[in-house]
């Protein structure tokens, strides 16, 4: 699945219009299998200068955690190839730094919401997933 990238400047935020999105010296995980996605992902983070790491998988991210990485938000898929999946990894992460936020996205409608979470059903707008991030971020 690839999200569209909207690029219409009226309805999207940028570093100059919306105050509300965090700055540099925030660290990002983003987790998702599907390399399109991932892509797009990306290129909207990277707009704000924020220190973002990538794992294709559960297992990856797990990887990463374990190896003592630290993060402010967990963008995760909720359901990949692996053994880990959204959920178990957000515990995980959450299990070591129980002030990291973290965002599940899913292309399934039947996806549950979660205190632990903000849930973002795929596709999702561009300025709605910057405005989980920031949120996110902020209530961190």
């Amino acid at each position: 699945m690839v999200l569209p990238y909207d690029s219409t400047p009226d309805q999207n935020p940028s570093k100059s219009e919306n105050t509300r999105i965090p700055q540099a010296e925030t660290s990002i995980l983003l987790v998702e299998d599907d390399p399109g996605v991932r892509r797009v992902l990306r290129l909207y983070l990277r707009e704000f200068d924020w220190t973002i790491e990538e794992a294709e998988d559960g297992d990856a991210a797990a990887a990463l955690l374990n190896d003592g990485r630290t993060f402010d938000l967990v963008i995760t898929d909720l359901a990949m190839p692996g053994s880990i999946q959204g959920e178990e990894l957000i515990r995980r992460a959450k299990d070591k730094d129980p002030n990291i936020a973290a965002i599940v996205m899913t292309g399934n409608s039947s996806g549950s919401e979660s205190k632990e979470y903000q849930l973002l059903l795929k596709p999702v707008r561009r300025a709605d997933f910057l405005s989980a991030v920031s949120t996110a971020i902020a209530t961190r």
